[in-house]
């Protein structure tokens, strides 16, 4: 404990900084002293992911994304390292209003697709990025695939077993459906026609942690937070990632149309692009999270909590395919 004491005063002095008070939230310090509040954190980076932190830093400098920009310690640098722990600081920025959850939502997609639109590459091969998104499919795959064997062997199965293993063949055809299309993409992007090469699926800078807790809302001005795990990648994953997340008690199809509409405006996605956000968001990816919770659970409610969830998980995919409807490539919903 003294130790990382001594660590953060150290970090302090790096960036001639006298803390009067401090308050540790996490891994960052809010730290009071004579020249303001600033927001010291505590990281573990890469090669790589300084060179990513620099680079947002630059954008952030040249007003092309919206994020608190770092500041520089008194020899110039950005990121300081101390017994091979780095440290950033940034002034400390803090909510100053209360925003509804449409609003949220908003602002994060109105953020993410500006970061994205300004930093597409085109022409980048994308076979490790889909080899890497299908690794964490494999992964959900044959959990479900244990899970239901499990539950196959009970003599008496569970209200929730009973529920799960009703939907167990929808859910594992969602997700070979979509290792049969990201593995087509992945055939489309050898082949030498030129048209197909200007439908290809492109890359951009991703922030990798889009929710709502790296949004920060001040006064009219929103900023992004925490870019450590940034990269280049597949932004439509990213998107679907977004819409992935939401909690599904406080959206509606209206809601997720007006969303993908808004970035779209933004940063307007190719006909390959929609296609496979379309085919993303029908894979039933979420029922992983559940299914792991209700098998960390015990309790006497836990039948019935799992249940309740599970009906909820049910209307946000009808949300969500209502939403893929309006928003799937003309061609797509002629031929469905």
């Amino acid at each position: 404990m003294i130790k990382k004491r001594e660590n953060w005063l150290r970090a302090c002095f790096h960036y001639d900084l006298v803390p009067s008070e401090w308050e540790q939230i996490g891994k960052v310090m809010k730290i009071f002293t004579s020249r303001g509040i600033f927001a010291l954190k505590q990281t573990k980076l890469d090669a790589k992911q300084e060179k990513m932190i620099r680079n947002i830093h630059q954008m952030a400098m040249h007003l092309m994304i919206d994020t608190v920009p770092l500041v520089p310690t008194k020899y110039g640098d950005l990121i300081t390292s101390i017994d091979g722990i780095k440290y950033l600081l940034t002034p400390w920025v803090a909510e100053s209003s209360s925003l509804s959850f449409e609003m949220k939502m908003e602002g994060l997609i109105s953020q993410m697709s500006r970061l994205h639109v300004k930093t597409i590459r085109d022409g980048e091969s994308y076979e490790t990025n889909i080899e890497l998104y299908k690794e964490e499919l494999v992964k959900e795959y044959e959990f479900h695939e244990q899970f239901a064997s499990k539950a196959e062997q009970h003599v008496y199965l569970s209200p929730f077993e009973q529920l799960y293993l009703q939907n167990f063949s929808s859910i594992m055809s969602s997700y070979e459906n979509l290792f049969t299309y990201l593995e087509s993409i992945k055939q489309e992007n050898n082949q030498d026609d030129e048209h197909e090469k200007k439908m290809v699926i492109r890359q951009a800078i991703c922030h990798n942690k889009p929710t709502f807790n790296h949004l920060i809302t001040q006064r009219e001005r929103q900023f992004l937070i925490n870019f450590e795990h940034a990269d280049y990648d597949i932004f439509t994953f990213e998107l679907a990632n977004i819409l992935m997340q939401l909690n599904h008690s406080q959206i509606d199809m209206q809601t997720l149309v007006k969303g993908l509409t808004l970035y779209q405006s933004i940063c307007p996605l190719n006909t390959k692009e929609k296609e496979l956000l379309v085919m993303i968001l029908q894979c039933q990816r979420r029922y992983y999270a559940l299914v792991k919770k209700y098998e960390e659970a015990s309790g006497s409610g836990r039948e019935l909590h799992f249940t309740q969830q599970w009906i909820k998980e049910v209307l946000f995919y009808d949300c969500l395919t209502g939403a893929c409807k309006v928003f799937q490539p003309k061609n797509e919903k002629e031929e469905s």
